[in-house]
């Protein structure tokens, strides 16, 4: 939205007729189609750095986005945005950490990871789930509307396939299996399958997730 409405006002500063609206078309639209609301059908999602209100045609316009889904937000953003909802939380350093907030309230979450081959598979899916492929050798499905990060139980998968779906930072395999090998904390193998050692899907989740928070403790007691 920062991108797009920069250039729209700089197009329209170049080649509006004398008699014509100071402001952009294309952003009095996108106010038009805000105020028009859910109860019509009309549902507008906006993605940007900082929703200046000047971004959406003024504070009444931004008025109507009903549901804030805030990331690594500075505390102005916050005061902006969210005010409602209370004080600025304590952002956290882990990766995908998001706060939404709807009706005066505010919900920290850990959002998806999945990669853009899999989220473009999804959104042209039409349907509420979609298929991730786990190294090309088998696919789970992975319902986007239960909690994030979840798959159905009992789902096993070698580390190589398990590595893409991890939260957090991008890790190696090499690294991984020394975490296999020397994290006591680490799940253990359910079994071989294919010739490789397998893990429960769920358990790794954990282990990563439990991982990356206690690596955002340390941090912040070293800070």
């Amino acid at each position: 939205m920062n991108a797009a409405s920069e250039m729209l006002r700089d197009y329209w500063a170049m080649t509006r007729e004398k008699d014509s609206p100071k402001r952009s078309p294309a952003i009095t639209a996108l106010k038009h189609l805000l105020f028009t609301g859910r109860s019509a059908r009309v549902h507008v999602v906006a993605i940007a750095q900082r929703l200046d209100a000047q971004l959406v045609g003024g504070g009444s316009g931004r008025e109507n986005f009903n549901v804030r889904c805030l990331s690594r937000f500075s505390a102005q953003a916050w005061k902006m945005l969210a005010s409602d909802a209370g004080p600025v939380p304590k952002r956290s350093r882990v990766v995908g950490r998001w706060h939404v907030v709807k009706h005066g309230g505010a919900v920290e979450c850990q959002v998806v990871w999945i990669t853009d081959e899999q989220a473009r598979s999804w959104a042209r899916s039409g349907t509420g789930s979609c298929d991730l492929a786990l190294g090309g050798r088998r696919s789970i499905q992975h319902d986007l509307a239960k909690p994030l990060g979840r798959v159905p139980a009992g789902t096993l998968v070698g580390l190589r396939d398990a590595l893409p779906l991890l939260p957090g930072p991008p890790m190696s395999l090499e690294a991984l299996r020394k975490h296999a090998q020397r994290d006591h904390r680490f799940p253990a193998p359910l079994g071989f399958e294919d010739g490789r050692q397998v893990y429960d899907l769920d358990a790794l989740l954990a282990w990563r997730t439990g991982r990356l928070a206690a690596l955002a403790v340390e941090r912040q007691q070293s800070a």
